[in-house]
């Protein structure tokens, strides 16, 4: 297999071709898959005291859907449905050693993971200018046959109107 980084550097990786029938190569993904499973459970425990922080109701603001990202890091499979919902808190976190614009994701106390770079990058400069120290979205939690996270992320057209309008 080749891939080609952005950078230009091209990386050679030998392709391992399963020998057997189909049914023992599902048997074989099938116990990776387990053992998925017992490292997720030595997931990152953070919490947060929503008592205790100034929360800008950013909710009325036009947004779109996302998914929220790195979840895994932060909930179990099953943690996904107790800690998701239709409301979350943005915090920002801009000494993030992996981003200085990340913005985690909070559901019902606990971190269930964060915006991408992408989104982050285009909200955190805003939301630093409003001063408050979380902001809450709606969302949506696990649906039936999926086990993904989503938060409706307002729009930076509509930030930007926001912020100028206050």
């Amino acid at each position: 297999m080749t891939i080609r980084h952005r950078d230009g550097t091209v990386e050679r990786r030998p392709v391992q071709r399963h020998e057997g029938s189909f049914d023992d190569w599902v048997t074989s993904m099938e116990a990776k898959r387990s053992s998925r499973k017992d490292s997720a459970a030595k997931v990152t425990v953070a919490e947060i005291d929503e008592d205790s922080l100034r929360v800008l109701d950013l909710r009325e603001v036009a947004s779109g859907r996302h998914r929220i990202v790195g979840s895994a890091n932060y909930l179990t499979d099953d943690e996904r449905r107790a800690h998701g919902g239709t409301s979350y808190l943005l915090v920002r976190e801009p000494g993030n050693a992996h981003d200085g614009n990340a913005l985690a994701v909070y559901g019902r106390g606990r971190k269930v993971g964060y915006l991408s770079a992408a989104k982050a990058a285009g909200l955190a400069p805003m939301l630093d200018g409003l001063g408050f120290d979380a902001y809450r979205i709606g969302g949506t939690t696990v649906i039936e046959n999926s086990i993904r996270l989503w938060a409706d992320i307002p729009t930076v057209t509509a930030m930007r109107a926001y912020v100028k309008g206050r």
